[in-house]
């Protein structure tokens, strides 16, 4: 996705329904010795972490005041499918972007970690800045010691340093979430910091880790708790498991721009995208176009390797 000459993302948005394992979800398991109960062996065994994406359905309409895209993915392993997400993305003459995700959980899979979606930005900024429970890492288990207000910490104190990498630094009960020019709003919950799920899940030490480039961003509609009454048993509670099999969320994106120093929503007038899609780019048609940008943000275009290119 791009903003004038400015590339906005590394990776496309994508959904995302696993997490690097925690102490917790690994339990007692060892190289040598394997607990099949532990939740990492489950969500391996059930292949979460290597489901890939199937493209079910794409539409794109145009609606008085915006387009309106709509997708369907199947989540599949092996043949089988383990979750299905519809979305719906809204782009108006604002600027903004409405996101709506619609997942379905098949009944004969172990609960997911998540249900959100994530993607690594271009931007490396110095802060972060959020209305929500902070300022330490908090999950949907350990939430007792969070506050609800707006905070602003710098971008290396969204990473909780644990000896062993895993998944840390959640935030839950976010209202909005702004960094760097990019604005979040909804009700989620986010983790941001230089490392992605991937190294966190093949690096053994924390000194180990190296920043990479860009930042990567999950914002998760529903996180399950991470458990802990003891350390050697599956023991995440019942109320912070994902057990429902259909969740819904919603969340809108939109650009800021900077004014003496202020954060304001950007406004993209009708105008403006009518100059530099027709005038200066020569293009004959805002919904393909946008289609075709939307593409690239959701993910998709991947599917299509001739519009990739």
């Amino acid at each position: 996705m791009w903003i004038g000459d400015e590339k906005q993302l590394l990776t496309p948005l994508r959904d995302q329904f696993t997490r690097a394992p925690l102490d917790n979800d690994i339990g007692v398991s060892e190289a040598t010795r394997i607990d099949p109960n532990a939740w990492v062996e489950r969500w391996k065994a059930a292949g979460h972490y290597q489901a890939e994406a199937a493209l079910l359905q794409c539409t794109a309409d145009t609606l008085a005041d915006a387009v309106l895209i709509t997708t369907a993915h199947a989540w599949q392993h092996q043949g089988k499918t383990l979750f299905i997400s519809r979305k719906t993305y809204r782009i108006d003459g604002h600027g903004e972007m409405v996101i709506n995700v619609d997942v379905a959980v098949a009944s004969d899979t172990p609960h997911p970690a998540r249900i959100g979606l994530t993607c690594q930005l271009a931007q490396v900024s110095e802060r972060v800045n959020w209305l929500g429970l902070g300022p330490q890492e908090n999950y949907p288990d350990r939430l007792t010691a969070a506050c609800f207000d707006r905070w602003d910490l710098p971008l290396s104190d969204m990473y909780t340093p644990y000896v062993f990498p895993s998944e840390n630094g959640l935030r839950c009960g976010t209202r909005e979430l702004n960094y760097g020019p990019h604005q979040w709003r909804g009700d989620f919950q986010f983790n941001i910091s230089r490392y992605s799920q991937q190294q966190l899940m093949e690096t053994s030490h924390r000194h180990l880790l190296h920043a990479e480039e860009g930042t990567w961003l999950n914002i998760d509609g529903f996180h399950m708790g991470i458990g802990g009454d003891d350390s050697w048993s599956p023991s995440v509670s019942a109320e912070f498991q994902l057990s429902a099999g259909r969740y819904h969320y919603q969340l809108v994106w939109c650009q800021k721009i900077i004014i003496t120093g202020q954060a304001m929503s950007a406004r993209i007038s009708r105008k403006e995208i009518h100059y530099v899609l027709f005038k200066k780019h020569k293009l004959l048609d805002v919904r393909f176009i946008l289609f075709l940008l939307l593409f690239y943000h959701g993910g998709l275009l991947p599917v299509f390797p001739d519009l990739a290119t």
